[in-house]
């Protein structure tokens, strides 16, 4: 073989190689997105919060994504395991099917990974709330609101009369975006107990502040 062949052929194989690899990252970014999408969906559905409301950008949904992952990691090492054996036997098996059947295994396995991100981001997503529900949500501190004196409540103030409780810190925060608060308010001793949600426009609120205080009002 010449030396310009040889060039040639390797050449082909860091080719293919770059492929297979950015096949790979694609394929890791796309299971975490739907992985990171099915646990916020999931976890905020728990609160009765339609995703979309809570406008979260694209990036925090990877993030989601790698808590499902950390969750689920030995799961996730098996099935990665399973996977890489896989890809280890693929060319033998490849050469004993025609092509319509490799294009057929390949989706149906590319579908069963995708269904696997799927129950791994529900599940870890119910348990997280589990955990958070048994634990006084701890993960979220209580918050002291004031609202606005304007002489037509807003909808979000008229939905939520409880003045009082708002400025005694009963509230814990939950989420907040570029333009909505959101606040739950669970009650120490009943901690199954459906949740009161409040959904705040920022505009609304005339001063807020955190309290170093992760425990709920009796």
């Amino acid at each position: 073989m010449s030396a310009s062949a040889a060039q040639q052929e390797e050449g082909a194989k860091l080719g293919d190689l770059i492929t297979a690899a950015g096949f790979f990252i694609g394929l890791v970014a796309a299971w975490l997105y739907l992985a990171g999408w099915t646990y916020a969906y999931t976890y905020f559905d728990r609160f009765r919060l339609p995703l979309l409301m809570l406008d979260l950008p694209h990036e925090h949904l990877l993030v989601y994504g790698f808590l499902v992952l950390r969750r689920c990691l030995w799961w996730v090492v098996g099935l990665a395991s399973v996977v890489l054996v896989g890809c280890a036997f693929w060319p033998a098996l490849a050469r004993r099917l025609p092509r319509r059947g490799q294009i057929a295994l390949a989706l149906v396995v590319t579908v069963a990974l995708f269904w696997a991100g799927f129950a791994a981001g529900s599940g870890a997503a119910m348990a997280d709330f589990l955990e958070q529900r048994g634990g006084d949500y701890r993960a979220y501190p209580r918050i002291r609101l004031q609202l606005g004196n304007d002489e037509k409540p807003t909808d979000a103030a008229a939905a939520l009369p409880d003045r009082q409780a708002l400025a005694e810190g009963c509230y814990r925060l939950l989420l907040q975006n570029n333009d909505r608060v959101f606040l739950i308010r669970p009650f120490k001793n009943a901690p199954a107990a459906e949740l009161p949600l409040a959904v705040l426009p920022t505009e609304a609120i005339a001063a807020m502040r955190l309290l170093p205080d992760y425990t709920s009002c009796p």
